[in-house]
């Protein structure tokens, strides 16, 4: 097998790994950061419920944020380095490929916070979940989607700066 396709093959596997590892959890401390500072230093998981110290939040919502985001953020970091290791290997500059990775990274995050919205629309009903989606996916205030953005574009960056940079052809 010819070596270029297998270093591809073995730099998306690991970005995947990576990106299905490790977005989640920074995301969730990017949410963490973002509603301490929207809450004035006490972070609830719900209106009026007794905040709890923050490594049990930090832990709680980790851990769901990687069963429930996890798979999507390793596909969707397996396609973006594709697409950011085929537009280096045709030519493509780093001033294009840097800010379409961001931009992919962006909408990734974005996809990977709905998947549990979606998922979760046999318990709750067609309308219900589709309201719901609405609601988190059009508000640009809400926490979680400027936690799910934020955690894309930095991880697309990351892609960008593993993959585009370092194999240009």
């Amino acid at each position: 097998m010819n070596t270029s396709i297998t270093d591809a093959k073995s730099i998306v596997l690991v970005i995947a790994l990576l990106c299905g590892l490790l977005a989640p959890v920074f995301g969730s401390i990017v949410l963490f950061l973002l509603a301490r500072l929207n809450a004035g230093g006490e972070v609830t998981l719900a209106p009026g419920v007794t905040p709890m110290p923050w490594p049990m939040w930090l832990a709680g919502v980790s851990v769901y944020a990687l069963v429930s985001s996890g798979p999507p953020a390793a596909l969707l970091g397996a396609v973006g380095a594709s697409l950011v290791l085929g537009l280096r290997r045709r030519g493509a500059r780093s001033v294009i490929v840097a800010p379409a990775s961001a931009l992919l990274g962006v909408i990734a995050g974005v996809l990977c916070m709905m998947v549990p919205l979606a998922f979760s629309s046999p318990w709750l009903g067609r309308q219900e979940a589709l309201a719901a989606i609405r609601r988190v996916g059009l508000d640009p205030g809400n926490p979680y989607m400027m936690a799910a953005a934020v955690t894309g574009m930095f991880f697309g960056l990351g892609i960008w700066l593993v993959v585009g940079r370092q194999h240009t052809g």
